[in-house]
């Protein structure tokens, strides 16, 4: 307990630390075994993008551009959205093979970190030290409990893999410090210097972070006894000095994003609810699954004890009714927010989110625990009526919520364990309020004990995901390889410049991964026309992405795709070489590519008129407006023997033959034969 008291930001670190270290041990998560925390869009992107970010610290390249993301991005947009954090510069610290174990790092470290900015908050908010300088036992201890809850909330389980977000989550509770000691103290650094940093680390979440702020000013307006006109200037020109000093990063992000899928603004004009209020308080359940789908469902938990305690708020009669207005209030702005159509757009920054929804809710757990401990510290309002209130009450909210969401949004096994908890939670809090003062402190420690492990359970189970790490690298060596001997194939035939594609790759940023420039990207900075364009010419595009897949030798020509990658023999023909072999991987020159740069006439862009009906006369207008003499594709017949799973294709002569389906769902395919004149 000496350590506690003498380093209580140090142990609020700890705990969480300890509770993942434990978790990614039990996970087998590397060196303890063959997984890693690799997970959605870190699978795909963001490890990818470290990875370029390591190879342009090592070897000194541009931070301007890269050609290895698509067909060559700015960099500045992409670090400004997924890299700009000040601790990714020391990935540049690790070697390249453990870029991964680096980002788990930064991952538990931020996590921990959320840990001891929250117990700060609390310590400066409540002012926990006493007069004489100490903490109180009291008070002390259980602020514990709530900065772990925080370290360990559901937003933080769901989106722990999102780790340029962890940033904002770990510094919000300084930025809102900052905020109370600027408007009551008339100190601005703290302010100033948090909320520039969380701008500058990740401005997306940083959007619902100045929203917040914006209602706890006026919270501390409407509180402040004397200068609140200075108040209002002194939070304006520090907020706006904060956004102004991540201008830097940001103006170039916004033109980049004016191209994007996201661009454009169009505020829903009716009223929408996904869903009723009731139904979401089983998301605040213990072991509720994680929601990362499109229907909107937020991860709301920060600890089953957190909605008892929210009752317990109401009913506590040494918490003047006044000061319970604003902070219900909010609580049921903020559930509305996740529910309404209109409030959730507001809320993402006048932009729906595509999946990974309810992103501001890690500001929900944050308010609901701050409640809860102004709970705790007035418990002797609790009476033991309020007790057995809250425990009937909390535990119908969660029961009745399951009924109107149904299993498949919170399952029924955690209303049943969240029910257990409060329970528990409810008995020892009656014991707490009957028990002699010298077993005060050991009932209390007992409690406490019980909402950690209730903490680390739920993270356990819905948090910090896993997958194969030797499947993630299994190519890696042989990759490299067959990069050094297209190199060494474009040197001898005097190619300065190539593109690089893969058949069997593992992400669409794959150019990244292993360092080459290619014709496939996926990220929410990509240019959406670019994806238009080859969803014109028969290949793979979305909102965010688009994909060499589908491409004939006409557009792979033009985009000076030179070699190609693959994992099995290819039929030798005019049109491709084999270069050679690379462990389990052949490299293959296209013997037909045009440089980076050539000439066409100025009034091509304007006279192509792509169609998407016949994408077949898409490329063959685009090839003679470009030069060809004759069409590049032509339909062709073809014997088709369908089965259960395989279908069977048969020619009556040679030719170089390209399948299209209709759709994924139903493939009846339709098929042209390509000849290179």
């Amino acid at each position: 307990m000496n350590f506690v008291k003498k380093h209580p930001l140090l142990t609020a670190f700890l705990i969480p630390f300890f509770i993942c270290i434990i978790i990614c041990i039990g996970n087998g998560v590397y060196p303890f075994g063959d997984y890693c925390l690799l997970h959605m869009d870190l699978y795909h992107q963001y490890l990818p993008f470290f990875n370029e970010l390591w190879e342009k610290l090592r070897n000194g390249a541009s931070l301007m551009y890269t050609w290895n993301i698509g067909l060559g991005s700015d960099f500045v947009s992409v670090f400004a959205y997924y890299l700009a954090s000040p601790l990714n510069w020391l990935v540049v610290l690790f070697p390249k093979s453990h870029i991964i174990e680096f980002i788990e790092l930064l991952i538990i470290f931020k996590i921990s970190l959320s840990g001891a900015t929250f117990f700060y908050f609390l310590k400066e908010h409540f002012v926990l030290l006493g007069k004489d300088n100490r903490y109180h036992d009291n008070t002390f201890v259980p602020a514990f409990v709530f900065s772990t809850a925080y370290a360990l909330s559901g937003f933080v389980a769901a989106y722990s893999w999102d780790v340029m977000w962890m940033d904002v989550v770990a510094v919000a509770p300084l930025a809102i410090v900052g905020l109370e000691k600027l408007v009551r103290d008339k100190k601005p650094v703290l302010y100033y210097v948090s909320l520039a940093l969380c701008i500058l680390s990740n401005y997306y979440l940083s959007i619902m972070l100045c929203i917040f702020l914006v209602f706890w000013f006026a919270w501390l307006f409407f509180t402040q006894k004397g200068g609140k006109m200075a108040a209002i200037v002194r939070f304006a020109v520090y907020s706006l000095l904060a956004g102004g000093t991540a201008m830097v990063l940001i103006i170039p992000e916004l033109i980049i994003l004016s191209y994007s899928g996201s661009s454009g603004i169009e505020f829903p004009k009716q009223i929408e609810w996904y869903f009723n209020l009731l139904s979401e308080v089983g998301r605040m359940c213990t072991t509720a699954s994680v929601y990362e789908g499109a229907e909107n469902w937020p991860n709301l938990y920060a600890g089953a004890f957190s909605v008892m305690l929210l009752i317990l708020f109401v009913l506590n009669k040494r918490i003047n009714w006044k000061k319970k207005i604003a902070p219900v209030l909010f609580v049921l702005f903020f559930m509305a927010s996740f529910a309404n159509k209109q409030l959730d757009f507001i809320w993402h920054g006048l932009h729906f989110p595509d999946s990974l929804p309810g992103r501001q809710s890690y500001l929900y757990a944050f308010l609901v625990l701050t409640i809860g401990y102004a709970t705790v510290r007035k418990w002797r309002g609790i009476r033991l009526w309020h007790v057995g209130v809250a425990v009937v009450f909390a535990s119908a909210l969660m029961a009745v919520s399951t009924m109107f969401a149904g299993e498949d949004v919170t399952e029924y096994y955690a209303v049943i364990i969240s029910i257990l908890f409060v329970a528990l939670y409810g008995i020892m809090t009656v014991l707490l309020k009957l028990a002699a003062r010298k077993n005060r402190e050991l009932l209390m420690a007992i409690t406490c004990g019980i909402a950690i492990v209730e903490l680390a359970v739920n993270m356990a189970v819905t948090g910090l995901g896993c997958t194969g790490r030797s499947s993630y690298n299994a190519n890696v060596d042989d990759m490299q390889k067959a990069l050094e001997l297209a190199k060494e194939d474009a040197a001898d035939n005097n190619v300065p410049f190539y593109r690089v594609e893969d058949t069997g790759r593992l992400t669409k940023n794959d150019g990244t991964r292993y360092g080459y420039a290619s014709g496939t990207q996926f990220s929410s900075l990509m240019n959406i026309n670019v994806s238009h364009f080859y969803q014109a010419l028969y290949m793979e595009g979305g909102k965010n992405f688009y994909c060499y897949n589908g491409a004939t030798p006409v557009t792979s020509a033009m985009l000076s795709v030179r070699y190609m990658v693959t994992k099995s023999i290819q039929p030798q023909n005019e049109l491709t070489t084999l270069v050679g072999k690379c462990g389990n991987h052949y490299l293959y020159r296209n013997n037909y590519t045009l440089p980076l740069g050539f000439m066409i006439d100025e009034g091509v862009i304007d006279a192509w008129k792509p169609s998407s009906s016949s994408k077949i006369y898409s490329i063959n207008s685009l090839g003679r407006l470009l030069g060809a003499a004759d069409d590049t594709l032509t339909l062709t017949e073809c014997i088709q023997d369908e089965n259960p799973g395989t279908t069977t294709l048969t020619f009556d002569h040679d030719g170089y033959y390209y399948a299209a389906y209709d759709s994924w769902l139903n493939c009846n395919p339709r098929f042209h034969t390509s000849y290179l004149g």
